[in-house]
């Protein structure tokens, strides 16, 4: 989760995360009967300056603050859900182009155009054309486009440049992997990297009510602190060592 985001989780909903970015999460936890949000999956949402300082306010008054109520509200009525960007890559069950499909999931900087593999299956590649996008609903080219993203976001996450990732699924120009990388997730490569010196901390939460996660900066952080619910902070973990969890 990049800086200036963060995450809604219903209650009930069991979830993990890995820290990959040198800094704090903030996670509140809202009662279920004094939460007016009744969103039923995991949604992102943008934390602009103002929600961040209505957190910020939050924490510094007490639950009798006659502000409370008013600042609450407006936390409320900004939440806002972002569209999704899933990374879903349909496999299809043709075996004509499954093969092709298994072999670019296994290495998706092949560079083998259409033509090529309808040489190879034996098929031509109108035919192979129509199969992609009968069975994805892409084309040959935006479904692999799709596969080298995702695979991108692996390696990103692991530390890899993006320079050797842009490289690694298949773009000679680091240029072209940005813009298809932009055009596949509305964000740049690099949001996917870890800050040097941060590395993955698996940690699995059940909460009962409703929670959001935000993401800070490096050595940076917000503290909500609702009359609705609690709040934890999330501070860089070392490998091996688990994140902690709050549970409403």
């Amino acid at each position: 989760m990049p800086p200036g985001y963060g995450m809604w989780v219903p209650g009930g909903v069991e979830h993990a995360a890995s820290v990959l970015h040198a800094g704090e999460i903030s996670v509140v936890v809202f009662a279920p009967d004094a939460c007016p949000i009744r969103w039923t999956e995991p949604t992102g949402i943008a934390v602009g300056p103002l929600l961040r300082e209505l957190f910020a306010h939050l924490a510094r008054t007490g639950p009798a603050d006659p502000s409370r109520p008013h600042a609450e509200a407006l936390l409320f009525a900004l939440l806002t859900p972002l569209p999704t960007h899933d990374i879903h890559v349909s496999m299809p069950s043709d075996p004509q182009i499954r093969v092709i499909a298994e072999q670019l999931v296994a290495d998706p900087a092949d560079p083998r155009e259409l033509a090529v593999w309808a040489h190879q299956v034996n098929a031509g590649v109108r035919t192979l054309s129509r199969l992609f996008r009968a069975e994805t609903g892409l084309s040959f080219t935006r479904w692999r486009t799709k596969v080298r993203v995702r695979a991108a976001i692996r390696l990103l996450a692991e530390g890899t440049t993006v320079h050797a990732t842009a490289r690694a699924v298949g773009y000679r120009k680091p240029s072209a992997f940005i813009d298809a990388f932009r055009r596949a997730t509305g964000q740049t490569p690099g949001t996917y990297a870890p800050v040097e010196g941060a590395a993955p901390a698996p940690g699995t939460r059940a909460d009962t009510g409703g929670d959001i996660g935000t993401g800070s900066g490096a050595g940076s952080g917000t503290g909500p602190g609702l009359r609705t619910g609690t709040q934890r902070k999330f501070p860089t973990a070392r490998a091996g060592e688990p994140a902690d969890s709050a549970h409403g």
